[in-house]
């Protein structure tokens, strides 16, 4: 069985550079669920990383983490410049995030495989 992830799932993860939060996105032992925790404060992140490499299951818990999952950093995209016109139109702001969430999801494809699971990404959107 194939885990499917959603590119909605990894667009709602991934979050503007600056912003003092990233997401993560959390696998089963077995390969065949996922998780979204998101938004992670910076300094939380770090507590994240930490269970996540043999820390505490209660820290884990604590920012809504599963013992025994495995959590990657979803990074963060960087936001469209302004320019001499003003500010970027909103439309700039979904193409740089869905941009990011599609780079990510690539490495977590691959990340997968070798992990020896089969994982594909879906478009429901």
């Amino acid at each position: 069985m194939a885990l499917r992830l959603a590119i909605e799932d990894l667009v709602r993860v991934t979050l503007p550079q600056g912003a003092g939060h990233m997401g993560f996105i959390g696998f089963s032992p077995s390969g065949d669920d996922y998780h979204l925790l998101v938004p992670v404060d910076l300094e939380r992140a770090r507590v994240l990383s930490a269970a996540g490499a043999g820390g505490r299951d209660g820290d884990l818990v604590s920012l809504g983490g599963r013992p025994g999952w495995r959590y990657l950093p979803c990074r963060t995209y960087q936001t469209p410049p302004s320019c001499a016109q003003g500010p970027p139109e909103r439309q700039a702001f979904i193409l740089a995030r869905r941009a990011q969430a599609l780079f990510t999801a690539g490495q977590i494809v691959g990340w997968a495989r070798r992990q020896g699971w089969w994982a594909d990404l879906v478009d429901e959107g």
